[in-house]
């Protein structure tokens, strides 16, 4: 792997950070400092949600036109002033609640850009038929610093929660040195050269678009929801474990089961993927019931899920855009998941505040079923691009 692309990967794993180390833990550093009531705790959490991928399609045409370099640094230095503004609003204990809707607005849609910049940096300087095998890489980081940032976060949360927000901000520094290296955009990109014939039929990518979304619904039940829903039966250290044994399984089975799948069409991996996550998502149910033997089998087993739709997700949305963008395809996808993902951080947080969470698990479960029913829509549809290399 050339070093000037391994800067990326590595940048995307000092940048997500700013994700896992904080947004997970926001409801319950809100909570546990009595900034804002549990109605506008909820609103806050999916503003931020929302943001942080729908914020990839607005600020989309304005990535494409900047070299991926410039926008990742920028990125990260303004959502480091962020993170600043956020812990000073906290030590004053101020609580206009625009303020607080204002930044996490903007948190998230630095986050976003950041993310979006490094996966179309990765699409831009890789061969399209390598991008499953890409994506798997940048799975690979993104879960990496999952793990760890979510532990970390849990722990901070457990011994000292006032210096949550500062957390981020270290490894805001080391991800904004590595993305100085990341390489400049090739005049015309990899993926455009070698997929100039496309034809324009935009069901197959609306139906990945649709499937995603529900996808994300369930996504926000772990990655979310998990910390408030069962902060009062396991507790936020528990929870910071569960974080990692998920990035360990895939960080462990990420490339393996990448080549294990590759002999199947793109849909039908997402369609095995979305069961497995179901299945997962429904035994986190127990969470909160302190069954820990049940919540620890529903991790490993929808990380396993996780492993074989993320990257195919991002894979196929390039493959199945109408156009060559692949800025604008991620975007899209991003935006699909942020939509998904927040109103299903709304509503869990909401009812876990309310002790009815379980409901939200019961959605979540369902909904990346019927994103396993669209994935094998697509499959019927028979589309040659959707094929696996």
């Amino acid at each position: 792997m050339k070093d000037n692309v391994l800067h990326i990967y590595i940048a995307r794993f000092f940048s997500s950070f700013n994700l896992f180390v904080f947004v997970p833990f926001y409801p319950v550093w809100l909570a546990q400092e009595k900034l804002l009531s549990p109605l506008n705790i909820s609103i806050v959490t999916a503003l931020v949600i929302i943001s942080l991928r729908s914020a990839s399609l607005i600020f989309a045409n304005a990535i494409k036109k900047f070299h991926k370099k410039q926008a990742a640094v920028l990125s990260l230095i303004l959502s480091t002033i962020t993170y600043l503004i956020i812990f000073i609003l906290a030590v004053l204990h101020i609580q206009n609640i625009f303020l607080w809707y204002l930044l996490s607005l903007i948190l998230g849609a630095l986050i976003a850009i950041a993310s979006l910049v490094l996966l179309a940096a990765i699409a831009l300087n890789i061969k399209e038929s390598a991008h499953l095998r890409g994506f798997s890489y940048m799975n690979i980081a993104l879960n990496l610093s999952s793990g760890v940032g979510s532990l970390i976060g849990a722990l901070i949360i457990h011994y000292n929660l006032r210096y949550l927000p500062l957390a981020p901000v270290f490894f805001s520094l080391v991800a904004i040195y590595f993305a100085l290296n990341i390489p400049r955009d090739p005049i015309v990109s990899i993926a455009q050269v070698e997929n100039n014939q496309r034809k324009l039929n935009k069901k197959p990518y609306i139906l990945l678009t649709l499937a995603s979304f529900f996808t994300f619904i369930a996504y926000a039940q772990f990655y979310d929801v998990l910390p408030i829903y069962a902060n009062h039966t396991i507790g936020a250290r528990m929870v910071g474990i569960l974080y990692l044994v998920s990035a360990i399984v895939i960080v462990l089975l990420q490339t393996s089961f990448t080549a294990l799948l590759k002999k199947l069409a793109h849909p039908l991996i997402v369609v095995i993927g979305n069961i497995l996550f179901a299945m997962g998502i429904f035994l986190l149910l127990f969470s909160g019931q302190n069954i820990l033997y049940l919540s620890f089998l529903g991790v490993i087993i929808l990380s396993i899920g996780e492993i074989a739709w993320l990257p195919t997700y991002q894979t196929m949305a390039i493959q199945l855009y109408p156009k060559n963008n692949p800025v604008l395809a991620l975007a899209i996808m991003m935006t699909a998941w942020g939509v998904g993902e927040s109103l299903a951080t709304f509503f869990g947080v909401y009812t876990s505040m309310n002790h009815t969470g379980y409901s939200s698990y019961i959605l979540g479960a369902i909904c990346a079923l019927i994103a396993a029913l669209i994935s094998y829509r697509i499959f019927r549809l028979k589309i040659s691009t959707v094929e696996s290399p």
